[in-house]
C-alpha cells in the first residue's frame, strides 16, 4: 500500500529536542509521521474543510477515528471546542495558576510508560480545589497537557495512552457540580484514546460507584477501567523501572521541576500555534471559513459545544450501537 508523510514537532521517544531529562515541554524537533493512502485521504480533507486545526490535531483525530465520516465529525467538534475554550491561544497566566497546584500531570514517556508503550496521564484528585479555575482554565489546561502526551513519541499519538488517577485525600470538599460536564466536553470532544483507566487510593464510595456503574459498559470499556486495590496491580502494565517510585515503581520524578517545565512551556506552546495558524494561511485555505457541518448531520446538533455535550451519545450517532462503537475506538 502507498504511503506518504507529514511532519509534526514530536520527540522521537529518545528524549531528544529537550531542555532537560524529564522531556514534558515542547521544544520538540519535527518528525515525519508516516501516513497510508486512506490516511492521507482523510488528512487533506480535514485540512480543506477544517483549516483552522493544526497539523497535530488532525493527526489525533486520524489515528483516533480512523474512516472518514468518523474523523470529520471529530474535526467538527473539536473546532467547536477550539473556538469556544480558545484552544488556539491558551491564557499564560491562568493555566500557569492550575498547573502549579499539581492537579494533573503529563508524566514524561521515556520516563515513565505502561509494557506497550504507553504515555500516562495523571490527575490527583485531592489537589483539585473547585470553584478555585474556570471551566476555561480547566479544558485549556487538560488539552495542554494531553497535547504535551501526543508530541513525546508517537506511539502516543498512534496508539492511545493511559490514565491514572490518584483519589488519596479525595473528599466532598474536592467535589464540583461542573465535573460531569467538563469531562463530557473533554473526553467527548478531544480525539484521544484512552487504552487503559486505573483509579488508585479510591475511598469507599468511589468504589461503590464504579460498582455499580460497570454493569452498564460494554465488555471492553469495563476491562479498560479498573479500581485498583493496591499499587501492586499496576505491575501487570508496567516495567518496576518505568512506574513511578509512589506507586510501588523505580522511577523518580521530581514533580516542582516538571511543573516549572510545563509553565516555561506556555509561550513556546502559543508561539508554535501561531506559526501553525499562519502556515494553515499560506496554504491556500480560506482561514475565514468557520462554519463546517458534516454532510447529513443536523445543524441544530452543532451550534453550541454545550448542546453538544448535553445530548452527544445521542444527537451525534444514528444509533445505541454507533454509540458504542465510537466509545470502544476510543478506549481501544
Amino acid at each position: 500500500m502507498s504511503s506518504s508523510t507529514v511532519e509534526t514537532s514530536i520527540s522521537n521517544g529518545s528524549g531528544a529536542g529537550t531542555t532537560s531529562n524529564h522531556q514534558t515541554c515542547q521544544q520538540y524537533p519535527k518528525h515525519s509521521i508516516a501516513l497510508t493512502a486512506s490516511q492521507q485521504q482523510i488528512y487533506s480533507t480535514l485540512r480543506a474543510k477544517y483549516p483552522t486545526l493544526t497539523h497535530l490535531q488532525r493527526l489525533m483525530i486520524i489515528f483516533s477515528k480512523k474512516s472518514m465520516q468518523k474523523s470529520l465529525k471529530c474535526a467538527s467538534k473539536l473546532e467547536l471546542l477550539v473556538k469556544k475554550y480558545e484552544l488556539d491561544h491558551i491564557d499564560e497566566h491562568h493555566v500557569e495558576e492550575l498547573l502549579r497546584k499539581k492537579m494533573m500531570f503529563a508524566l514524561p514517556s521515556h520516563l515513565v510508560h505502561t509494557k506497550d508503550g504507553y504515555g500516562v496521564l495523571t490527575f490527583l484528585g485531592g489537589s483539585f480545589e473547585p470553584g478555585t479555575s474556570s471551566e476555561k482554565t480547566i479544558i485549556q489546561t487538560t488539552y495542554y497537557l494531553i497535547e504535551t502526551l501526543m508530541r513525546q513519541n508517537e506511539t502516543n499519538l498512534r496508539e492511545g495512552i493511559v490514565f491514572l488517577g490518584d483519589l488519596h485525600n479525595l473528599g466532598w470538599k474536592n467535589f464540583d457540580l461542573r465535573l460531569e460536564g467538563l469531562l463530557q466536553k473533554i473526553f467527548g470532544f478531544l480525539p484521544i484514546r484512552f487504552k487503559k483507566a486505573w483509579l488508585l487510593n479510591s475511598p469507599w464510595y468511589i468504589k461503590m460507584m464504579m460498582a455499580m456503574i460497570k454493569p452498564f459498559m460494554t465488555q471492553k470499556m469495563s476491562e479498560r477501567h479498573e479500581v485498583c486495590s493496591s499499587h501492586a496491580t499496576l505491575l501487570n502494565y508496567f516495567e518496576k523501572k518505568y512506574l513511578p517510585k509512589e506507586y510501588g515503581g523505580n522511577a523518580e520524578l521530581d514533580m516542582d521541576a516538571m511543573t516549572e517545565e510545563y509553565v516555561r512551556g506556555l509561550t513556546e506552546w502559543n508561539d508554535r500555534a501561531r506559526r501553525e495558524r499562519h502556515d494553515n494561511m499560506t496554504e491556500g485555505q480560506d482561514p475565514d471559513n468557520e462554519e463546517h457541518i458534516d454532510e447529513g448531520q443536523d445543524p441544530d446538533n452543532v451550534e453550541t459545544i454545550d448542546s453538544c455535550a448535553a445530548g452527544d451519545a445521542v444527537t451525534n450517532t444514528e444509533s445505541e450501537h454507533q454509540v458504542e462503537d465510537d466509545t470502544s475506538e476510543d478506549m481501544d
